[in-house]
């Protein structure tokens, strides 16, 4: 066999291998469809050493002027600066701007802060990207405005809630009536404005929910939708999008992750199997299913805290309920453990004449996030 014939055969096993390990990325692990593939490209790794290519990964376009008088003089951090706009500087009337090259180099980043994994899962998840990377083009990215892109974010709650069998999730988590009855006013929360401020906050680092705003417009308008929903989180878990969706959110196994068992609840699915397949207004689809398994938590967390009495009461107690919606976006168990300490106040009336804040109750490792959702809220 030829040296080109041999790297040709190489390479299809490994890129084989790869496309079909994508489409079972699930549960933090990589699941092979064929054990026996995964051996021989194993071997084959073994045998010659060599790492997958990445040059797809070198920020080689020309960059371009935008009109950046929005944000003229300002100065933005990590990593909305250096990365989602791509100047480090303080930006002036128009600004020159590659948006190609900035995913270039914010998924090189991310790809050097990922945890340790095995030579040929690790070609899998750069297969991933170099498919996120490279299928973006900001001339057919779905440039739209803010308002355009919260239209895109009620149309598809929409078609979750028609697909939303609550007969299956209550037989599902075992609630009575009065805890699905609870659960469905709750959802009420889970609206397109509730979703957009989630974006922000995991997005937008700025003390302004009025700038982090603009600074999101600006990219929707000039990068485009697709641009924001390739945008990865700088943590060690593969992720990406507006929400930073993770292997716990989205992943089918022997577990499923959140939002992916409540698709498996709805009439119909509308998500992809694993997070890396995720695109398009699924990544909505994805925050409002993963708010509505947080939701059922929170009922079941309810009941064994004593504190169901809660479902009963209206008004500034259940204002809480979007902002304890984006803390369990973050770390769900602690969001739960203050929002049950807000209900048990409720109930007992510790704070009558005052309106109770969740972030009040909030671990420290939580309050930060939510006073940047509130924030976020009020600027929409």
């Amino acid at each position: 066999m030829g040296l080109d014939r041999k790297r040709s055969r190489r390479d299809f096993l490994r890129n084989a291998l790869a496309f079909a390990a994508i489409g079972t990325l699930a549960a933090g692990e990589l699941q092979y469809s064929s054990t026996a593939g995964k051996r021989e490209v194993e071997a084959l790794r073994a045998k010659d050493g060599a790492p997958i290519d990445r040059s797809f990964l070198q920020p080689n376009d020309k960059p371009e002027p935008y009109d950046t008088s929005d944000l003229e003089g300002r100065k933005f951090g990590f990593p909305v600066g250096p990365y989602y706009i791509g100047a480090s500087g303080g930006l002036g009337r128009t600004t020159l701007i590659s948006f190609p090259n900035n995913l270039r180099r914010m998924w090189g980043k991310k790809l050097s802060r990922m945890e340790p994994m095995s030579d040929v899962k690790r070609d899998v998840v750069v297969k991933t990207v170099e498919r996120i990377v490279t299928s973006y083009a900001p001339e057919s990215a779905n440039r739209m405005s803010l308002d355009q892109y919260r239209l895109r974010i009620e149309g598809a709650i929409a078609e979750a809630q028609s697909l939303t069998d609550w007969n299956r999730i209550q037989k599902h988590f075992g609630f009575n009536d009065a805890d699905i009855s609870f659960m469905r006013r709750a959802a009420d929360a889970l609206d397109a404005k509730t979703l957009l401020s989630i974006a922000l906050t995991e997005l937008m680092t700025d003390e302004s929910g009025s700038l982090n705003k603009t600074v999101l417009d600006f990219l929707l308008q000039n990068a485009g939708s697709g641009y924001v929903e390739r945008l990865p989180a700088f943590d060690k878990h593969y992720s990406h999008g507006p929400y930073q969706m993770t292997k716990f959110a989205i992943g089918e196994g022997k577990r499923d992750a959140a939002a992916s068992l409540m698709n498996k609840l709805l009439k119909r699915p509308v998500l992809p199997p694993n997070v890396g397949s995720l695109e398009g207004d699924q990544h909505h689809s994805a925050a409002y299913l993963t708010g509505l398994y947080n939701l059922a938590l929170l009922v079941s967390s309810m009941k064994e805290n004593g504190t169901t009495a809660f479902y009963r009461h209206t008004g500034d107690a259940h204002a809480a309920l979007p902002l304890y919606t984006a803390a369990a976006h973050h770390r769900p168990a602690d969001a739960r453990v203050a929002l049950n300490a807000l209900a048990r106040e409720a109930m007992q009336g510790r704070r009558r004449g005052a309106s109770p804040a969740y972030e009040d109750y909030c671990s420290s490792r939580i309050r930060g996030y939510v006073q940047r959702m509130k924030m976020n809220m009020a600027a929409l």
